[in-house]
Order: C-alpha cells, then sequence, then structure tokens
C-alpha cells in the first residue's frame, strides 16, 4: 500500500519500478545485431547512468557511434548542436560503410 502510493506521487519511482521488471539485456542484443548504431546519452541523466550508454556502445559492432549530451533526463537533447553533429557523423559513416 505506501508503495503503491509513493509511486503515485513521484513519477520518477514509478518509471524505474516498471524498468526494474524488465530483465533487458540491452548489451548482449546489439552484439547480435547487423546494423549501424547511434547511442546518446548525457553525463548528467538523473534516471539512467551514462555508464549503461558506454557498455552498450562497447558491446555494439562497428559502424556505431556514442553520441554525449548535456543535460538531464527531460533536456531537449535533440536540439543541442553536438547531438546535430554527431547524427551527421554517423550518417555520413554510415553512408561510407554501406557505399
Amino acid at each position: 500500500m505506501l508503495a503503491t502510493e509513493l509511486v503515485r506521487r513521484v513519477p520518477r519511482i514509478a518509471m524505474a519500478a516498471t524498468l526494474y521488471r524488465f530483465q533487458l539485456e540491452t548489451a548482449n542484443s546489439l552484439k547480435r545485431l547487423d546494423c549501424p548504431i547511434l547511442i546518446a546519452h548525457s553525463e548528467q541523466d538523473e534516471l539512467i547512468d551514462v555508464s549503461h550508454a558506454k557498455r552498450n556502445f562497447r558491446a555494439a559492432d562497428y559502424p556505431n557511434q556514442l553520441v554525449e549530451l548535456y543535460g538531464n533526463h527531460n533536456s531537449e537533447k535533440h536540439h543541442q548542436a553536438n547531438y546535430r553533429v554527431g547524427l551527421d557523423q554517423f550518417a555520413s559513416e554510415v553512408a561510407a560503410y554501406v557505399g
């Protein structure tokens, strides 16, 4: 009962509780993919630690790219110049790769 009330009052706890129920093995899944992979994440994300993005980046085969963003989990990251630059670089790499 207390846990249910807490989840209702603190949405981040609800999201974390939902994610915790699923045992996603992203790094293992990435190893099996045969396609370009772009991972974008922020050091300041308070919901999901950047270590997850870095571990997934290391697990993914080439071509892959990690774009480091700035701001918290709800920042408008897609408007940041470094995201656009990273996306453009990734698109160029993919185009050269599939050539």
